[in-house]
């Protein structure tokens, strides 16, 4: 778990991001709500993985395929949670080939095309 002084960082860090790529962080946050990794979802309360989509979003430059994307997905639910909590890393492939698809689709200029691979295990 992060301490206060990371916590309160992250916190304005994800208000910005959300505030600025308002439609992205919605589609990010239902994604990871449908996908529910690591069953944090019940009901309605897909606010639930905000914390996670901030965290998501503000790395997603770097990434250029869906193994990037899920490699940061993967990072930020061991970061929150723990590696324990969150394993195996191929129960995130499904988010993040969405997450990706989402990104290029808000992005379209900024996405490389490159070859995906399919198999949902993490890009060494």
């Amino acid at each position: 778990m992060p301490d206060l002084y990371e916590w309160m960082r992250m916190n304005d860090r994800r208000k910005a991001l959300k505030d600025r790529y308002r439609s992205l962080f919605d589609a990010v946050t239902v994604i990871l709500f449908e996908e529910d990794p690591i069953s944090l979802g019940f009901g309605e309360n897909a606010d639930e993985y905000e914390p996670e989509t901030g965290a998501i979003l503000a790395r997603m430059t770097g990434a250029q395929t869906v193994a990037d994307v899920q490699v940061i997905v993967y990072e930020e639910f061991v970061r929150q949670f723990s590696k324990e909590d969150v394993d195996p890393p191929e129960r995130f492939f499904a988010a993040s080939a969405r997450i990706w698809e989402a990104w290029r689709h808000a992005f379209p200029e900024n996405s490389v095309f490159e070859r995906r691979d399919d198999s949902g295990s993490l890009a060494e």
